[in-house]
């Protein structure tokens, strides 16, 4: 991914700064002038404004996060650590003059790194109801029973607990 294509400027409408968030499939954008870092979008800042009823025609500079959490260029080691004591899933990499260079994002990173903690404890996967979102579906096969592609659901969720 280009870095770039998160880049937006603090005056672009924010209706037009949520239609590119869902262009990039991120939940970030960086708000920058000059590739300096002026501020950070993250979902969240849409959503509470759109709670709010605010106008979308507003600039983005009005709901950007204006003291982000970054790192800079020398540190990235740490990124892991501050990601996580910080739970946030994005943090962008600055070079000495503050102008962003990369982003980290955790899930790229980091998620399939965590380590092993052989926790001995029953799993219950919770498969009852009614199914009535997915019906016709349900009338021939329980819902945890539904393949996903070639995979049934509850086959996916304890490969996914597996690897946890």
């Amino acid at each position: 991914m280009n870095i770039q294509e998160l880049f937006v400027s603090e005056d672009l409408p924010i209706k037009d700064a949520l239609r590119k968030m869902d262009e990039v499939a991120k939940k970030i954008l960086l708000v920058t002038e000059d590739k300096v870092l002026k501020g950070v979008l993250t979902d969240g800042d849409f959503r509470r404004w759109i709670l709010k009823n605010k106008d979308l025609n507003d600039p983005v500079k009005l709901i950007m996060a204006i003291n982000p959490k970054y790192i800079k260029e020398k540190d990235i080691s740490m990124a892991g650590e501050i990601l996580e004591k910080n739970s946030i899933e994005a943090m962008p990499v600055l070079n000495k003059n503050k102008e962003v260079i990369d982003i980290i994002f955790w899930n790229d990173r980091f998620s399939k790194k965590r380590e092993s903690r052989n926790i001995k404890s029953p799993v219950i996967i919770m498969a009852g109801g009614k199914g009535t979102r997915l019906d016709p579906y349900t009338k021939v096969l329980p819902k945890p029973l539904i393949p996903i592609g070639d995979v049934p659901i509850v086959e996916r969720i304890i490969d996914k607990f597996q690897e946890y």
